[in-house]
């Protein structure tokens, strides 16, 4: 394993910097900090980068130099929020600010794939009914009614047939839903592509506040975080614009930083991009004029995670009848099919 290949889960991201920020809030040297590192925790990733942390730091390199050497590994907002702890003497309060921000982003991505569960193994049980139905159910049907000479229904014929093309074609359709899948993530990967399809999402009734409050949420979590890390204003939007994973979202706030510079206030910044909503243009401009700005960054950012939830509760709530009303039309049509191939199987046993 070499630096350049070291990629970590947030997960692992998470359990390295937990320990040490416990280190350095009991006041632990940074390189016996790592050594107990090294030592305690069991996973190989994290004791190989424990390990080349301490080698660097014993030739005379600062935390943050060493740190440096992984900077693709943790990216540009974690080694800016770091190399302030360092430059304020306050490292312990600043890799507190890099847990608080890591354990916000596991929680919401939690928060996502449990909403989905439900939808998820309804979809699965759906899937697994066609199945059997398609699979062994009608086939017996249309043996039985055929064995005893009589008409298979329309409808079981028109089941039996799409049966036969699935079965028939089985290869030929997961290579297409393969190559679908791959001209999909590759579409995604060129800029007009993406352009689009995030400037189409964010216009999507339901969807479009999921998209935006989540863009916002990691904006002001990262601006709040890193102003109060001690980064100059101007530094810290052009981080927190740096997490803004929606392209059309982005597109409307990397001009903040410009226009800061320029002498506007970050209130009328934020309200010319026409994305963050009016209540909390109030509380920015409240806490500019105050001089409360971080407190106010803060009260932003739980309302964010707040509106996160209802988003993601709202979306869940519009997918589950939507899934329901899909399955529920097969599963009826599967019903009649049934209810048509049972009566033509009584018809055609010879009385």
């Amino acid at each position: 394993m070499t630096k350049n290949d070291l990629k970590l889960s947030l997960s692992e991201k998470i359990t390295f910097v937990s320990m040490l920020t416990n280190y350095f809030q009991a006041e632990i040297p940074v390189s016996e900090a790592l050594h107990l590192v090294e030592q305690d925790c069991s996973n190989r990733k994290i004791k190989y980068l424990a390990h080349s942390l301490t080698s660097a730091i014993a030739k005379g390199n600062s935390l943050y130099k060493a740190l440096d050497k992984f900077h693709d590994t943790f990216g540009d907002i974690f080694m800016a929020i770091a190399r302030a702890g360092e430059e304020s003497g306050e490292i312990d309060k600043n890799w507190k600010r890099l847990l608080t921000i890591l354990e916000s982003e596991k929680q919401i991505r939690d928060k996502i794939i449990f909403a989905m569960i439900y939808p998820c193994i309804l979809t699965i049980i759906g899937l697994i009914v066609i199945v059997i139905f398609l699979g062994w159910v009608f086939p017996s049907f249309a043996e039985t009614i055929t064995g005893n000479g009589g008409n298979l229904p329309a409808s079981l014929v028109f089941l039996l047939a799409f049966r036969a093309f699935i079965f028939n074609n089985f290869i030929l359709l997961g290579l297409a839903i393969i190559a679908a899948v791959v001209a999909f993530i590759y579409a995604m990967k060129q800029k007009a592509c993406r352009d689009f399809v995030d400037k189409i999402a964010v216009k999507i009734p339901v969807l479009s506040n999921l998209i935006k409050y989540l863009n916002l949420m990691h904006f002001f979590a990262i601006f709040q975080v890193t102003y109060d890390a001690g980064i100059p204003i101007v530094h810290s939007l052009e981080l927190a614009t740096s997490s803004v994973k929606n392209s059309y979202i982005y597109g409307k706030f990397k001009q903040i930083p410009i226009k800061i510079e320029k002498g506007l206030t970050l209130a009328k910044t934020l309200k010319m991009t026409d994305i963050v909503p009016f209540d909390m243009i109030a509380i920015i401009s409240s806490g500019e004029n105050s001089g409360k700005l971080g407190q106010m960054l803060q009260t932003v950012s739980k309302t964010l995670e707040e509106k996160v939830d209802a988003a993601i509760k709202a979306l869940v709530k519009l997918i589950e009848p939507i899934l329901i009303v899909i399955f529920g039309i097969f599963v009826l049509y599967m019903l009649v099919v049934f209810v048509k191939s049972n009566l033509a199987m009584l018809n055609s046993i010879p009385m």
